[in-house]
């Protein structure tokens, strides 16, 4: 517990609207809010113990009611200039981006400091949710997918202002991406990526060496056709339906089965789980989308279910393209050539020898690993 004295006055700890308008305004600091800046660490320290009490005396959800989670709720700002985009604006994200970014202001300059924080704060949340049950493999790992998300966002971020920066000094040649274009190869971080990890040799000078240096020797363009793949086929998957049931309500049920290691499923077993969709309704919808005569295009050239025929009725598999597709629908922030483009440097980064002069590595996680090997399969399947 914090040791001394603590003034549970709100006067003596918080600032008051004049002193918050005074701040916004960049008007002259005076004393008495120098004096409650000086007291952020004993009201942080206190305000965790005191949490920690609630909840020791069951004072707090899941144990006691839900007016002050609602509370807070109403409270937190939903104002895109504190929260990401690419997330949904729940209390939940929204608490943990505000109490993320107020600390990390408080925290010294350094990478430690910065590391530490991270990881202290999701221990912390990891530790106190006590993942004990059946499914607490699979919640971690949806977690790790989410904050996976969150750091290829900021990668993304960082490459692309490493990149403008050795642009503007000359190091790589303008114009790289004008001639990618040409090509039909948009900008993006992982092509970003290919560029910077190739400025470190003398042997690249023109944009033209660059740009034949990243067609000869990545798989960037094959890559890249199947991202214009995924996203031609999650349009028309959009809008594909069968008596008011949506195909992308089925294969979401089917990705969620697939991931509890259930195969070989048949109509009824989807039918059953998504409680109240007729089995025919499943059925007619996966042949619309599978192997099989009764399929529609583009489904007839590159199939996302595999229907196998049994004795009394069909079983029905994704096929690797139809993983591809429903990991780019339920699971990417992402755009699908952002996500294929990473995917394609990290390739490059494990077959290359360039040395970028700067650490452009991406941590050998089995997640990008697992991406990568699924898209190979995956254009195996639609070339």
């Amino acid at each position: 517990m914090v040791h001394g004295k603590f003034s549970t006055k709100q006067s003596s700890f918080l600032l008051s609207e004049k002193q918050r308008e005074s701040l916004i305004d960049n008007s002259t600091q005076n004393q008495a809010v120098i004096k409650k800046r000086n007291k952020l660490p004993e009201l942080i320290t206190r305000l965790v113990e005191d949490i920690i009490l609630y909840e020791d005396s069951m004072l707090l959800p899941p144990k006691s009611d839900e007016k002050i989670w609602n509370d807070l709720s109403n409270r937190l700002p939903d104002d895109e200039d504190y929260l990401d985009n690419h997330q949904a604006r729940t209390t939940s994200y929204e608490l943990g981006f505000m109490m993320g970014t107020a600390i990390g202001m408080l925290i010294p300059e350094g990478q430690n400091h910065k590391q530490n924080l991270v990881c202290g704060l999701l221990d912390g949340s990891l530790g106190k949710f006590g993942f004990t049950s059946e499914s607490g493999i699979s919640n971690l790992n949806d977690i790790q997918i989410s904050a996976q998300r969150v750091f290829s966002r900021y990668r993304r971020e960082v490459i692309t202002a490493t990149f403008r920066a050795r642009e503007i000094g000359g190091s790589i040649p303008s114009g790289i991406f004008n001639e990618l274009d040409e090509h039909g190869i948009e900008e993006t971080g992982g092509v970003s990526e290919m560029i910077l990890r190739r400025s470190g040799t003398n042997s690249l000078r023109t944009c033209s060496e660059y740009v034949n240096s990243i067609l000869d020797e990545t798989s960037i363009e094959k890559f890249d056709k199947l991202a214009d793949l995924l996203s031609q086929d999650i349009s028309k998957l959009k809008t594909l339906e069968y008596n008011d049931t949506l195909a992308e309500e089925v294969l979401e049920t089917i990705y969620e089965m697939e991931d509890n290691q259930m195969q070989d499923l048949s109509a009824i077993d989807v039918s059953t789980d998504m409680r109240g969709v007729h089995k025919n309704t499943v059925g007619r919808l996966l042949l619309k989308i599978s192997n099989t005569p009764k399929s529609k295009p583009p489904w007839t050239q590159r199939p996302l279910i595999r229907a196998t025929k049994t004795n009394t009725s069909r079983c029905y598999n994704l096929t690797k393209y139809g993983k591809l597709t429903l990991i780019s629908l339920f699971e990417r922030s992402e755009e699908n050539r952002e996500w294929l483009h990473a995917i394609a440097s990290y390739e490059d980064q494990k077959n290359s020898n360039y040395d970028p002069k700067i650490d452009l590595s991406k941590p050998d996680s089995h997640l990008i690993s697992d991406d990568l090997s699924l898209a190979k399969e995956a254009l195996k399947e639609v070339e």
